[in-house]
């Protein structure tokens, strides 16, 4: 009996000096599965803000959903439905005069500036009332994405002096509250 026991506890031992022996165990760990994101960007939906006409001359808020995340350099996108025109069923008016088209956008981080070069048919936007609404509609679209603080308008590619002799455009604009039809007097 003495003989087994101690067979036994060599035998148990050796196995805990071969655990300590310092070998890597060389099995293979599964992979840890990194947690997936709630949502990818392209899953989230965002709301925006494009400000189109009243008969009043002030700038009417409209609310389209966008997919992704809205950022300054989306901004071409915010113009492009602000030209398709108001999806309102009431007396909202479209700022763009048709045929409108965006030649380029840039977004100018350092400066907080966005660039829209748009054709010559925004000449379209006559009188004192429709150039006021057509280029505050596209400043205070843009002004609404995160980064953009002032916009700058080219016709054609040029800087124009103003659209149509109303609104000096040769300076960057930036947002203007008191135009918003929330802020008129009632």
């Amino acid at each position: 009996m003495k003989k087994f026991l101690v067979l036994v506890l060599t035998f148990l031992f050796a196995v805990s000096i071969a655990g300590c022996s310092g070998e890597k165990n060389t099995d293979p760990v599964p992979p840890v599965e990194p947690e997936e994101e709630e949502q990818e960007t392209s899953e989230v939906e965002s709301v925006v803000y494009l400000y189109f006409g009243t008969e009043e001359g002030y700038l009417r808020k409209e609310a389209r959903t966008i997919s992704g995340l809205p950022t300054a350099e989306r901004g071409r996108e915010l113009i492009e439905e602000l030209i398709k025109g108001s999806q309102a069923e009431d007396d909202t008016l479209d700022v763009i005069p048709k045929g409108t088209e965006i030649l380029n956008y840039t977004y100018v981080e350092e400066e907080g500036l966005a660039i829209v070069d748009l054709s010559e048919h925004i000449h379209g936007a006559t009188g004192s009332m429709g150039e006021l609404l057509a280029v505050y509609g596209i400043v205070n679209t843009l002004t609404e994405l995160p980064g953009i603080e002032k916009v700058k308008i080219l016709v054609e590619g040029e800087e124009v002096e103003t659209i149509s002799g109303h609104i000096y455009l040769r300076d960057p604009l930036t947002r203007d509250e008191y135009l918003l039809e929330e802020n008129m007097m009632k």
